[in-house]
């Protein structure tokens, strides 16, 4: 078999094209989890689109290379997409959210705080279900972050949660795993 070489750079430099663009579109989207059901629009909108162009190309003009080039990067485009889009949640998560947790008496509970607005949520994890049982704004300090207001306080030093009656006096928080 033998590999059309003007095919093969038509295609490494859609590749590159499609990487830098698709990459600066999520940058600049900034989605949210909670959006993450849009990748089943685009995906396909980036193929159709993609196939179009390469079919137009193909037929209306001499480049049939690059014709077919687009119609292979219709498929390489939407893997693209999709494997960025999933990347993005992964940084996004380490970049907006620190998240601890902890066992107390046989229950497992997680600290999420959100350094977008400063807020914290904690929550009781169960079989398969999730309980939010405090939640508000934080502060942090040097190696202290305060959760709460000036009613009710809660502390993270360091590697502790202080402070809060109904999970004991001092709990060893973990960041990593549950």
């Amino acid at each position: 078999m033998q590999v059309n070489k003007h095919l093969l750079k038509a295609l490494i430099t859609l590749l590159v094209i499609d990487v830098g663009l698709l990459a600066a579109f999520i940058w600049w989207m900034d989605a949210t989890p909670d959006v993450s059901i849009a990748e089943l629009l685009i995906v396909p909108t980036i193929f159709i689109v993609n196939l179009i162009i390469g079919l137009v190309i193909y037929y209306s003009t001499n480049y049939r290379v690059i014709g077919k080039a687009f119609a292979y990067n219709s498929v390489v485009a939407s893997l693209v997409f999709h494997s960025l889009f999933y990347t993005w949640f992964l940084y996004y998560d380490r970049t907006h959210f620190d998240t601890f947790y902890f066992n107390q008496n046989g229950k497992q509970f997680e600290v999420l705080l959100d350094k977008r607005d400063t807020s914290y949520s904690m929550f009781e994890i169960g079989d398969g279900s999730t309980l939010e049982f405090n939640s508000g704004k934080y502060e942090e300090y040097q190696d202290t972050i305060m959760l709460g207001d000036s009613t009710r306080r809660l502390y993270i030093y360091k590697t502790h949660l202080v402070g809060y009656p109904k999970i004991g006096d001092k709990v060893i928080l973990k960041t990593e795993g549950r």
